[in-house]
């Protein structure tokens, strides 16, 4: 479930309610993320350069 919850833009403290736990932290161990999502994560930012001038990619 937290997994989908962070897959759906939920946050750590959202996750974190959800899961009945007192420290965000503790939710991290419940998140899996897929390569999508970090893909996507990338895209909200600027192109990253690598120092030779390529894109980085995932």
């Amino acid at each position: 479930m937290a997994s989908n919850v962070a897959d759906a833009g939920g946050k750590l403290d959202e996750v974190q309610a959800l899961l009945g736990q007192k420290h965000p932290e503790s939710a991290r161990p419940y998140l899996h993320p897929i390569r999508s999502r970090l893909r996507d994560a990338v895209e909200r930012v600027s192109s990253p350069r690598l120092s030779s001038g390529t894109e980085a990619q995932l």
